[in-house]
């Protein structure tokens, strides 16, 4: 994807940070981060990360506060991501300004080394030709007007079939990369959602550890106070 591009697009999702749902903003925002960095890159997964942060919190009930937090997240990554490419884009017109003058001081050189070797060696007149007619003896007989008229035809003919040869075993290369592009996508979906899912099924057995954690805590609490009273009632 093209540099200029996925900035412009990061910037315009910036803009829309309080427009649209937030899931769904989180969501789309994301596909362009992944689209440009990759699926298993860093900045991609931070990123990914907002967006089960939103999704585990939805299920127990997410608070305005919360929600501004996210978003205030999601942002400081994308100004983030925003100042990267726009370093990476200036360093890449650097490079290219740089490639682009030395190809221009390589060719003036050589156009003057090639100008100062003629001067010091020129070149000797050339002899007059001497044109020799002889008959060409073509192949059965055949007159020179059609036998290039056929000898054309084959060469054609040739290049034609070979172009189609090799345009539909493009095609076929073409369509077989992006099936198995395709199911990657699909397969990295059905982990993502199962990832997510254990993810939920690991905080609702923490909370419910939480519970019991409680619980046995206050029947500590419970029976230490029963034992003061029972010794108190022995003492009297």
């Amino acid at each position: 994807m093209n540099t200029d591009y996925i900035i412009r697009k990061l910037r315009e999702q910036r803009s829309k940070v309080n427009q649209n749902d937030t899931e769904v903003w989180l969501k789309t925002t994301y596909s362009f981060v992944e689209e440009y960095f990759q699926i298993y890159s860093p900045r991609a997964n931070s990123f990914h990360s907002l967006i089960i942060d939103f999704t585990t919190k939805k299920i127990f009930g997410l608070k305005p506060a919360e929600i501004a937090n996210i978003k205030n997240q999601a942002v400081q990554y994308l100004d983030e991501n925003i100042q990267y490419l726009e370093e990476l884009l200036a360093e890449e017109k650097k490079n290219a300004f740089q490639k682009a003058t030395l190809a221009k001081q390589y060719k003036e050189q050589q156009a003057l080394a090639e100008k100062n070797r003629q001067m010091q060696n020129p070149q000797p007149k050339p002899e007059p030709e001497i044109i020799i007619k002889t008959k060409t003896q073509l192949p059965f007989g055949m007159a020179p007007g059609l036998f290039w008229t056929v000898f054309a035809g084959l060469v054609s003919s040739a290049f034609i079939l070979g172009q189609s040869i090799g345009s539909a075993k493009f095609d076929r290369e073409k369509s077989d990369y992006y099936e198995e592009l395709k199911i990657l996508k699909q397969d990295t979906a059905n982990l993502n959602k199962t990832l997510l899912l254990k993810d939920t099924v690991i905080l609702q057995k923490d909370s419910i550890i939480k519970t019991k954690q409680d619980s046995l805590i206050h029947m500590d609490k419970t029976l230490l106070g029963l034992s003061l009273l029972l010794r108190d009632k022995e003492t009297k």
